[in-house]
């Protein structure tokens, strides 16, 4: 089972505030669209750019059951050591993660007959 933290952000927001909060997970999976259907199947998708990893088992330090599968804010997360650069993806990484996240929309949208918001 890994650990995966997902960190969902707005680049159209200012800066200290791109942040829509993190979602922490375990998974037993290494793919990132499992990752993102996950945070939809638990309702704490927020929608934005996400940027996602995963960690095998044993190589974090506990993370307190109270952070995980639920989204977290950025302040929480930050408390807890958990905000990386994720703000500060290449354009690549950006287009990939875009690009990911619109086909998943899709697929939720059709799977659930729902409208993106």
């Amino acid at each position: 089972m890994n650990t995966w933290m997902l960190y969902f952000s707005d680049r159209n927001r200012p800066a200290g505030k791109r942040c829509l909060g993190v979602a922490i997970f375990d998974l037993e999976s290494e793919s990132v669209s499992d990752a993102v259907r996950r945070a939809w199947d638990l309702d704490i998708n927020p929608g934005g750019e996400v940027f996602a990893d995963w960690w095998e088992p044993g190589s974090l330090p506990p993370i307190p059951p109270a952070l995980r599968d639920r989204l977290i804010s950025a302040t929480e997360a930050e408390e807890a050591g958990l905000i990386q650069a994720a703000a500060e993806l290449t354009p690549l990484q950006r287009e990939i993660a875009q690009n990911t996240f619109d086909q998943l929309v899709a697929e939720h949208q059709a799977k659930h007959h729902t409208k993106r918001r």
